[in-house]
């Protein structure tokens, strides 16, 4: 048997939903909340090693440098940002839809 909880609509009659929903839901906001705090966590650990903005007026040679100083650092934190856009872009796509195609 499975265990339902009633919900009242503004409208209309109570509405009977798995009780698991409700936990989904939380589940849910953590986790959204949780990437935000990581994505803007990830964008400030780089801004400090880059010296943001200040590394827009730098020679380009002299960025590099600090590219190469703190490599693994820097990478690191670029794949958590462009892991957690590519998350984004596909939690945006509705689901049960196919992908748009391109001719050639």
């Amino acid at each position: 048997m499975t265990r339902t909880s009633a919900t009242r609509t503004a409208n209309g009659p109570e509405t009977r939903r798995p009780a698991t929903a409700v936990p989904h839901r939380r589940l849910t906001a953590v986790l959204l909340v949780a990437g935000a705090v990581a994505v803007n966590g990830a964008f400030l650990a780089l801004g400090a090693a880059f010296d943001y903005p200040a590394v827009l007026n730098k020679e380009p040679g002299e960025v590099l440098a600090t590219f190469h100083a703190n490599q693994l650092a820097i990478g690191g934190w670029f794949v958590l940002l462009a892991g957690r856009a590519r998350h984004r872009r596909a939690a945006s796509r509705p689901s049960g839809r196919p992908r748009p195609t391109t001719a050639a």
